[in-house]
């Protein structure tokens, strides 16, 4: 038995692949006792229990943890000094860093629609913060991917892609919003996460609701849910962080997991994201001299941080889990910069130009680390560049599922793995309808970059006021040196592709991009205005 265990383990170290290595190290033990066993006979079964231990290790479990609002330089994996973040870190430290992973938009809804979808914010219809524009009956979810290919999923925290009116919950009128009728909307009860794929879901619904620490109920499924402690018309008076609640299902979820299928868990938490306060009863910088503010910013990080360790415990006190789940942690967008609290103050963008509601990079490029003990090297980096709108089409290949066709996403699976070449993105596109962009550095407002595309290390930037940007992010991460009238070739180029993917929206190109006239002289042309999608 030593003799076989010490070749498997000869043979394995001469094995260039991670899962493999990860496949032999687990079970060869079971193989070998199985063939001393039975012999010949039980040889053979012993191979056909590997062979779909192998399949099913290809199977991980799949747990994405989504924060909100968190800039590329929050985290200290990442280079922040000042804010504590030792379980990211040591979850980074266990696994692999993305330093070129990007998000779906630099706002919300657009941003967790394109990572729902696996298409760009060009192509989804929830492509802007409106409750009127959600994710579409005909837009297959990663979670509607996953239950079909036999996952068990769950949904966790703010939704944002429609299904709920605004709540009926008096403080918001004094945050002043307007109050509705806190139901759901009958026509976009199609939208909801149990209806999308996930057999089980606690969340907002409605994504203004989620600017809130202290609502008044959350939706568990279809159904409302009525919060005691936080049933007061006074807001000062409510007593239950609707965090703690999202981490408390969470870990339920993960000490439940039994193995009877592989699981998927979004998590979409909402810290940082404003109200911009302290968690309750916990503000490990008060003893500094920074605002208050931006104590509560720093604060809401490390609460989120702790979180991260409880779950990386959970999943390794599982058995169930313990041996093959793929933990992703990452943002929706750049960070955010409200209630007073700067931007510029922990430098949220790192190296990196802008903050959220920004097409520059610090807007869209989000924080990324990824661990899977035994299959991704720990302390290993990648510079592979990634988006939002790649995790449908990875997720579907480590399940073992068909990737869908017509996704913009590619499958970053061999970067995990080291198994295959990883292919490339051709271009990346990104587009912005709000009305204003990120914070400048002199306290000003950027003017709103409506259109981004890279194209290798290049990217080009169509602002509302219908000026053009180019820079190469290989030589000028940080976006200080506008190359667009040195290189007027490449320029036209890129203005020539971004026009063309502006073009694949199903609606047709939107009057806000079409009226910029910097796409006036470049192919193709726009289509007759009676007819947009012709």
């Amino acid at each position: 038995m030593k003799e076989a265990l010490r070749r498997l383990q000869a043979l394995e170290s001469k094995l260039f692949s991670p899962l493999f290595r990860y496949l032999v190290r687990h079970l060869a033990p079971a193989m070998l006792a199985f063939a001393f066993s039975w012999g010949a006979v039980g040889h053979a079964a012993a191979s056909e229990t590997a062979s779909t231990a192998q399949s099913e290790a290809h199977r991980p479990n799949i747990i994405y943890i989504l924060a909100d609002d968190m800039g590329y330089g929050d985290v200290g994996f990442m280079g922040q000094e000042r804010i504590q973040t030792p379980e990211m870190d040591r979850l980074a430290a266990e696994g692999m860093v993305f330093t070129q992973h990007y998000a779906g938009s630099t706002i919300c809804t657009p941003s967790r629609a394109a990572l729902m979808t696996g298409m760009h914010t060009g192509r989804v219809h929830a492509d802007r913060n409106d409750v009127n524009r959600t994710i579409q009956p005909q837009e297959k979810t990663v979670a509607e991917v996953l239950q079909e290919a036999g996952y068990r999923t769950h949904f966790v925290g703010k939704w944002g892609l429609g299904g709920a009116a605004m709540p009926d919950d008096p403080y918001v009128a004094e945050s002043h919003w307007e109050m509705g009728p806190g139901t759901l909307i009958p026509e976009q009860v199609h939208a909801i996460p149990s209806n999308r794929g996930f057999h089980t879901s606690l969340a907002y619904l409605n994504q203004v609701y989620a600017h809130l620490y202290f609502p008044m109920y959350l939706w568990r499924e279809d159904q409302k849910m009525l919060i005691p402690g936080n049933q007061s018309p006074r807001y000062e008076e409510r007593k239950v962080y609707s965090h703690d609640l999202f981490e408390e299902e969470t870990l339920r979820i993960l000490r439940e997991a039994d193995g009877d299928a592989p699981l998927y868990l979004q998590l979409s938490y909402t810290i940082p994201h404003r109200e911009t306060k302290a968690p309750p009863c916990f503000n490990p910088y008060n003893d500094t001299d920074w605002p208050e503010v931006e104590q509560a910013y720093a604060a809401m990080i490390t609460y989120l941080d702790a979180t991260v360790g409880r779950i990386l415990d959970a999943v390794a006190e599982n058995p169930q889990l313990a041996e093959n789940t793929l933990i992703i942690l990452t943002s929706d967008n750049g960070g955010q910069h409200t209630d007073g609290h700067s931007a510029y103050f922990f430098e949220s963008g790192g190296p990196l130009r802008g903050h959220k509601r920004d097409l520059y990079e610090g807007g869209i490029r989000v924080p990324t680390a990824i661990h899977w003990g035994g299959v991704i090297d720990p302390g290993s980096t990648t510079d592979h560049v990634s988006t939002f709108w790649d995790f449908l089409p990875t997720a579907a290949e480590l399940a073992g599922t068909a990737v869908l066709g017509g996704l913009d996403g590619i499958s970053f699976a061999p970067t995990l793995t080291g198994e295959g070449d990883q292919p490339a993105h051709d271009l990346l596109y990104w587009v912005f309808y709000e009305g204003v962009g990120g914070p400048a550095p002199d306290g000003g407002i950027h003017t709103p970059q409506r259109v981004a595309v890279r194209q290798g290390a290049w990217k080009l930037l169509v602002l509302a006021n219908d000026t053009v940007e180019l820079y190469n992010l290989k030589t000028d991460p940080g976006e200080t040196q506008n190359l667009a009238d040195e290189e007027p070739e490449r320029l036209q180029t890129l203005l020539s592709r971004a026009k063309e993917e502006t073009l694949r929206r199903p609606e047709g190109p939107d009057p806000m991009i079409r009226e910029l006239s910097v796409f006036d002289d470049v192919s193709p042309p726009w289509p007759d205005a009676d007819n947009p999608t012709e």
